[in-house]
């Protein structure tokens, strides 16, 4: 009888230990969009969007809507294939999706190689949304875009050069002068903001700033860029005219994403490792 009771007793933890185990891996998901119309984030958190979600290519890194209003771009750019998605901001509908061409090793980007081209941390619209600009990291260069209506094709690259004609900038933010003839472009791996004409395609001018920039900004009257330095926690302030830095801002830690305002004389500044946003309050002042 004893040993009935203890065989029934066993055989009961083992199946409640199967039980509890199937339960287990039945709540675990993976991260992103669910069945039930939540998202679960890479850190395990459920959260409920408020509106529509659109599945977009790995890691998407910057994402810019035209002056439009009618349409909207992500850069993806992950570790795996890059890519550029063009979005109906009404609907959520994916138009268009343009890939990089690129060498790839086991389906991932084959960094010990190298590849042409790919994408990175910068969009940007020309003024009256007929034209595009998304930076192209590992190429060191810009890719250009023609828009008719919705559709986007890709014209030819704008290689980013240095003084030297080194190639190595790996580009990030992008800013566009009010007309549209300028981009300002943060060279995050040699601590440059490249100058650079969109229709002639080529480098005007380079200005030295912090280490590491990752974003560009312009004021209002498009005098003065705004550069943040990522591996240095300032913010670097030029002046257009002479291509000098006249000012340099402490801020957070690790500073990236930075606008300024469209009705105030202030530039607002994300600070990734801080968790915080730096405003600075007239900043044009030296």
């Amino acid at each position: 009888m004893h040993r009935h009771a203890f065989k029934a007793a066993a055989t009961a933890a083992v199946l409640s230990v199967v039980v509890v185990g199937m339960a287990a891996a039945a709540v675990i998901r993976s991260a992103g969009p669910q069945p039930d119309g939540t998202a679960i984030t890479p850190q395990g958190w459920r959260v409920t969007p408020a509106g529509s979600q659109t599945d977009l290519g790995l890691w998407p890194m910057d994402v810019a809507m035209s002056p439009t209003g009618n349409l909207l771009l992500v850069a993806n750019a992950g570790y795996a294939h890059h890519s550029l998605t063009a979005i109906d901001p009404a609907s959520g509908d994916v138009l268009q999706t343009i890939s990089a061409a690129g060498a790839k090793s086991h389906g991932w980007w084959d960094f010990a190689n190298g590849h042409p081209t790919g994408y990175y941390v910068g969009l940007a619209f020309s003024p009256d949304g007929k034209h595009a600009w998304a930076s192209d990291g590992p190429g060191s260069a810009i890719h250009a875009f023609r828009i008719s209506g919705r559709t986007l094709t890709e014209t030819q690259h704008i290689k980013l050069t240095d003084n030297r004609g080194n190639e190595h900038a790996w580009p990030g933010g992008i800013a566009v002068s009010h007309d549209g003839n300028r981009l300002y472009v943060a060279g995050d791996l040699d601590d440059q903001m490249y100058i650079v004409d969109p229709v002639k395609r080529t480098t005007i001018g380079t200005v030295p700033v912090g280490h590491l920039p990752y974003g560009v900004a312009l004021n209002a009257a498009g005098t003065r860029a705004f550069v943040s330095n990522w591996g240095e926690r300032t913010v670097s302030v030029i002046n257009l005219a002479t291509r000098r830095v006249v000012r340099t801002v402490t801020v957070g830690t690790h500073p990236c994403a930075i606008v300024t305002s469209p009705t105030r004389n202030e530039v607002y500044v994300a600070n990734g490792d801080s968790d915080s946003v730096t405003v600075l309050d007239r900043p044009m002042r030296r």
